[in-house]
């Protein structure tokens, strides 16, 4: 095990403290799922005790910024939890990006002070963005699903078991990225499981 997965007190790091690239988060991740489980880490058992559902790397977030690079107004994230995604992003395009949650404190995350308290259909229409970024949709939302159906370009990252399965999003037309970087909580590298994906809809990926 190499030194820096693990703090002074042996507890393994907590993989968003900075972006690390693919081979370095992939290679960790087996480390973790061997000695403990994937699972048990995302679910807080890392030195922040950061919950954990998406999980980045430089690559990931990259492959993300490519296809907003041409939006012309600004981006907006719903459902933005502790707002990584956002940030991570922010370092790597030039663009306005507007993070915002419910925060409803149904699950133990601590929220930035910059995380916009907003209900994701209004900040839809206070903000009109270009294009929509929404990563793991809880498990009985529906809000993807009316993100899309307005029209508004939409990026829908997560599992398709695991996040709002009955909504009929994915019965939309769409795109399916299939990225080799995307890992989630419930995923198998040791077993090279991969559930998550990101998805598009209302984007043309040709212009």
């Amino acid at each position: 095990m190499e030194s820096w997965m693990q703090n002074s007190n042996g507890v393994f790091i907590d993989i968003h403290e900075e972006l690390r690239g693919y081979s370095n988060v992939i290679r960790f991740l087996r480390i973790v799922e061997e000695k403990e489980g994937l699972l048990q880490y995302c679910n807080g058992n890392n030195s922040r005790g950061r919950l954990l559902f998406q999980i980045f790397s430089t690559e990931f977030i990259q492959s993300i910024a490519d296809i907003i690079t041409n939006a012309k107004g600004p981006i907006l994230e719903v459902m933005a939890g502790d707002g990584k995604l956002g940030e991570f992003l922010g370092s790597r395009v030039d663009k306005e990006i507007i993070a915002t949650d419910s925060k409803n404190y149904t699950y133990d995350i601590q929220y930035p002070d910059w995380i916009l308290e907003y209900d994701a259909m209004q900040a839809l229409d206070d903000f009109d963005p270009s294009v929509v970024i929404l990563c793991w949709e809880p498990l009985y939302s529906d809000v993807g699903d009316r993100i899309a159906k307005s029209g508004h370009p939409l990026i829908w990252i997560g599992d398709p078991n695991r996040c709002a399965p009955k909504s009929g999003l994915l019965d939309r037309e769409h795109i399916r990225m299939n990225s080799k970087y995307a890992i989630g909580r419930y995923d198998s590298i040791i077993n090279k499981l991969y559930n998550t994906d990101i998805y598009l809809f209302n984007i043309d990926m040709k212009n």
